[in-house]
């Protein structure tokens, strides 16, 4: 169609009308034009976008494939925000035809979770990105476990999912970089793969928590800080390790007040640790809070200071991770007021347990949560955290193991009895054990006669 210097083609593309417009059209070529020549060129211009679609998508998969992902991040306007995701979900059959099945039906699940938000992408050897434009820290932080968890109800035999953030500030780094916007961040992106490998069958890493390992609460202690622990408890079989999680001069002169011969004491950059030999759990938190006492005394308006406490002998931990211990029971007093002594415990270990799978890291939350057990073995939270765990790995004989003790517990228990039913869904046990019935049964009667009007009230 001409109208004055302006020409119309429409296309049909999936039985919707597309028109592509031209201007400055040249007055002795309108007169020359005529319909057969516009149809003929409408239909050349239909087979070279196929050809183009065609050679940006995987022909098995219907995704898009990785050379249009590199152009679409090297060519945005700079205003371009989000995150890349990358996922792997390998098959578990080495038939051909098996695995080119549970391909299929992997990218029907990632459409439906995706359900158009975002592009998606396949890179070869069953590698998936998703470009989540316009999504902040904290949308990642929830839609990497998401999609882990929502693949494995799936069906899926493994998943892991890695993330990276990008920005404007990231473009402008890049272009310093002399290197393509897109190379950067898939560096990036597969670093944190490759972390969360590592992590067992079902994980997700952000490469967020890489950057800030260093900073992380519960970050190994730097060389220095462990060498003087082991030279100080050479010959120290039992002690406790304070740590002061700030620095000042009154807490110096609160420490030098009240130390005895035999203290020794490590000044940090922003941390202050005290060694005392020979001193269980309740003397070494009574001399914590002597030392926090003196303080707010001193100036009652200066800034609380915790206190985290680990000591030796207990469990099967080293005396090196002592140093460790103290920054769980820092962790675990940032749950009360400022100003809090806290002595590293079973709690400590299960909070812990919790930051750690809050990261993707669930072989480290596993060790946590065992090395809690070793304090409280009968402890319902710990059994029902470590059960979640092994069922995450799809070591579901022993998170049915963990369960099962957690019943036992008044702590928790009813997470206990959901999960222990849910596992036996996952395993197609669709007959319920009397005993689990029994427990059921048992524990609603318990909450009844606790709290009657809490179960009946119907408002």
């Amino acid at each position: 169609m001409l109208l004055e210097d302006m020409l119309f083609l429409p296309f049909e593309v999936l039985g919707s009308i597309v028109v592509a417009q031209a201007n400055g059209i040249d007055a002795y070529v309108r007169r020359k034009i005529g319909s057969d020549w516009l149809n003929g060129l409408s239909a050349a211009i239909v087979r070279e976008f196929l050809l183009v679609k065609r050679a940006s998508v995987d022909p098995l998969t219907g995704l898009l494939i990785s050379l249009h992902l590199e152009e679409y991040l090297d060519n945005n306007d700079g205003g371009l925000f989000g995150a890349m995701v990358l996922l792997t979900v390998y098959p578990k059959s080495s038939s051909s035809f098996q695995a080119k099945k549970y391909q299929h039906r992997t990218v029907s699940l990632l459409k439906t979770f995706v359900d158009n938000r975002f592009p998606l992408y396949y890179l070869g050897q069953s590698c998936f990105g998703i470009v989540c434009e316009k999504c902040n820290s904290a949308f990642i932080a929830e839609f990497a476990p998401s999609l882990v968890n929502y693949l494995k109800r799936g069906g899926c035999y493994r998943v892991h999912v890695a993330s990276a953030p990008f920005d404007e500030k990231g473009a402008v780094q890049l272009e310093v970089a002399q290197e393509p916007p897109s190379e950067i961040l898939m560096k990036k992106v597969w670093a944190a793969l490759h972390i969360a490998t590592r992590r067992g069958p079902f994980s997700f890493c952000n490469y967020d928590s890489l950057e800030r390992a260093a900073g992380h609460p519960l970050a190994p202690p730097p060389e220095v800080l462990i060498r003087w622990l082991r030279r100080e408890t050479r010959l120290v079989q039992q002690f406790a390790l304070l740590q002061f999680d700030q620095i000042n001069e009154l807490l110096l002169q609160a420490v030098r007040s009240l130390a005895v011969e035999g203290w020794e004491m490590f000044s940090g950059e922003s941390e202050l640790y005290l060694l005392l030999p020979e001193k269980e759990k309740a003397a070494a938190a009574d001399i914590g809070r002597q030392i926090l006492s003196f303080i707010k005394k001193r100036n009652p308006a200066a800034e609380r200071i915790n206190c985290g406490i680990g000591v030796f002998p207990a469990g099967d931990f080293r005396k090196s991770e002592m140093l460790l211990n103290c920054r769980k029971a820092l962790s675990h007093a940032a749950f009360f007021e400022p100003g809090s002594v806290v002595v590293c415990d079973e709690v400590s270990c299960n909070i812990a347990g919790d930051m750690f799978y809050g990261d993707g890291d669930i072989v480290l939350a596993v060790k946590e949560y065992k090395r809690g057990l070793l304090l409280q073995p009968e402890d319902g939270n710990l059994l029902n955290s470590l059960g979640v765990c092994y069922a995450q790995m799809n070591r579901h004989k022993l998170a049915m193991e963990c369960f099962d003790k957690a019943c036992e517990s008044k702590k928790d228990r009813f997470m206990a009895l959901y999960n222990l039913g849910l596992e036996q869904q996952i395993l197609n046990d669709k007959k319920v054990p009397l005993k689990l019935l029994l427990r059921l049964l048992l524990f609603l009667k318990e909450m009844v006669s606790r709290r009657p009007e809490r179960i009946w009230d119907s408002s």
